[in-house]
C-alpha cells in the first residue's frame, strides 16, 4: 500500500524505469482531503512501453464523501480526487426542492373550505376550520457542479404528514352587492423526511408555520391571497459527512394568489376552472461537515420558487336531506415551476493543500400533472362542512400522492 496524505499533497512514490503489466495500488489514507493538484504515486524514468496499467485498489482509512482515483499523467501515475456522488447525495442535493414539493402538495386556498351561503346585507359571521394531509413522493433531481463534482441524478423519497387550522371572519353581502369578504389567520405543523433512493443519507423535517389570508366570493367567483412564514428545522444524517441528526435551521416566506369561477350547468352539475401562482423564498443556515479527516461546510444561502397552477374541476351536488348536501368531484391540474433551480456551495477547509469550494446546482421537478378526486359534504342548518380527497402527481421527475381530510364550522 502507498501512504497518501491528501491534506498535505504528498504520497509515497513507487519508482520504475519502464513499468509493464497490470498493477493494483492500495492507498493508505494518512490524512484525507480534496486533492487540488494530482499527487504522483508512480514515477517512471522512461515510458517506451505504454501498455502498463496501474489501478486503484483498496482505500484504507476514512475517505468520507471524497473518492480517490489513480490515473496516468504524462509518463507518471497520479492520484486525483472527486466528490463521491453516492456518499454525498444528501449533502449536495439542495433540500429546498423537496420543501417546495411538500408545500405545493400540502397547502390550498382557504376559500375551498367555505361553503357559500347567502347572508343578510352586511351580516357578520366567523368560522373555524381544520385539515390534515399526508403524502409520499419520489423525486428525481439533477445535481451539477463540474470539476470534481460532475453531474449526477439524486433520487429522493419525500414522506410527510401535517395538520393545519384557521380562523376567519367575514362580512356577507356587502351593501347588498353579493360580495363576501373573509379575512383570517392560520397555523400548523408539518413533519416528514427526505431519504435517498440508492444513495446515502436522510433529512428529517419539522416545519411549524403561521400565516394570514383573505378572500372574496361572489356567487361563482372566488379570489384568494395569502402570506405564510415557515420555520424549518432540518436534521441531517450522513455517516460519510459526519452528520448524525445535525440540526440546521431555515425559514421560508410564501405569497400566493388564486382565482376560480364556477359554471353551473343545472341539475347540480358544475365546472370550475382555476388559476394559482405561488412565490416562495427559502433560507437555510450554513452547517459544518466532517468528511473523514477533511472538515468543511455547506452553505445553501437563499433560493426561490415561482410555481403556477392551472386546473379545472367537475362536481355534482346532490341534496340527501333537508339541509344536507353531498358533492363528489374530480380535478385535473397542470403545474410548472418557473424557477426550479437551487444552489449551494460545498467547501473543504484548507488543511494544508488549499481550500476547495464546489458550487452545486440542483434542478428538481419543474412540470407535472395532478389528478384529484374527492367527496365534499355540508349541512347548512348545522353550519358544518367537510371533505376527503386523494391526489396523485405524475411527471418526468416526480411520482406520488397524498390523502387529505378537512372540515369547517361556522358560528
Amino acid at each position: 500500500a502507498v501512504d497518501l496524505n491528501a491534506a498535505s499533497g504528498h504520497a509515497d512514490v513507487l519508482a520504475a524505469a519502464d513499468a509493464t503489466g497490470a498493477t493494483t495500488v492500495n492507498l493508505n489514507l494518512v490524512a484525507g482531503g480534496f486533492i487540488s493538484s494530482p499527487i504522483v504515486v508512480v514515477s517512471q524514468s522512461a515510458d517506451a512501453d505504454a501498455s502498463e496499467a496501474f489501478t486503484r485498489g483498496a482505500v484504507f482509512g476514512d475517505p468520507g464523501i471524497i473518492a480517490y482515483a489513480v490515473g496516468k499523467q504524462g509518463s507518471d501515475w497520479v492520484v486525483t480526487s472527486s466528490v463521491d456522488a453516492n456518499a454525498a447525495a444528501s449533502v449536495v442535493t439542495n433540500v429546498t426542492s423537496a420543501l417546495s414539493t411538500l408545500a405545493g402538495s400540502f397547502f390550498a386556498p382557504a376559500s375551498t373550505l367555505v361553503s357559500y351561503r347567502r347572508g343578510g346585507e352586511n351580516e357578520n359571521t366567523c368560522g373555524l376550520w381544520f385539515r390534515t394531509d399526508a403524502g409520499r413522493y419520489d423525486l428525481d433531481s439533477t445535481v451539477s457542479g463540474g470539476g470534481g463534482l460532475g453531474t449526477f441524478t439524486s433520487r429522493q423519497r419525500l414522506s410527510y404528514a401535517g395538520a393545519q387550522a384557521g380562523l376567519d371572519c367575514a362580512s356577507l353581502n356587502i351593501d347588498g352587492s353579493g360580495w363576501n369578504a373573509h379575512a383570517g389567520v392560520t397555523g400548523g405543523q408539518i413533519e416528514g423526511d427526505v431519504g435517498q433512493r440508492g444513495g446515502i443519507g436522510s433529512t428529517d423535517i419539522e416545519a411549524p408555520f403561521a400565516g394570514a389570508y383573505a378572500f372574496l366570493t361572489n356567487g361563482a367567483l372566488a379570489f384568494d391571497v395569502s402570506v405564510r412564514r415557515d420555520f424549518n428545522s432540518l436534521k441531517f444524517s450522513n455517516r460519510f459527512a459526519g452528520l448524525d441528526d445535525t440540526e440546521v435551521d431555515g425559514e421560508a416566506t410564501t405569497v400566493a394568489g388564486a382565482a376560480s369561477y364556477r359554471a353551473n350547468f343545472g341539475g347540480g352539475l358544475s365546472v370550475s376552472p382555476s388559476a394559482e401562482i405561488t412565490y416562495t423564498r427559502y433560507e437555510l443556515d450554513t452547517f459544518r461537515i466532517a468528511s473523514g479527516t477533511a472538515p468543511g461546510s455547506v452553505s445553501a444561502g437563499s433560493d426561490e420558487a415561482l410555481v403556477a397552477k392551472l386546473g379545472v374541476q367537475i362536481a355534482y351536488v346532490q341534496q340527501v336531506g333537508p339541509s344536507t348536501y353531498l358533492q363528489p368531484y374530480a380535478n385535473v391540474s397542470a403545474w410548472h415551476d418557473f424557477d426550479g433551480e437551487s444552489d449551494l456551495s460545498l467547501s473543504f477547509d484548507d488543511v494544508g493543500s488549499g481550500a476547495n469550494t464546489f458550487h452545486a446546482n440542483t434542478t428538481g421537478p419543474t412540470s407535472f400533472g395532478q389528478y384529484t378526486g374527492g367527496l365534499a359534504f355540508a349541512d347548512t342548518k348545522l353550519g358544518f362542512s367537510g371533505y376527503i380527497q386523494g391526489a396523485w402527481r405524475e411527471g418526468a421527475d416526480i411520482s406520488g400522492g397524498s390523502l387529505t381530510a378537512g372540515g369547517r364550522v361556522d358560528f
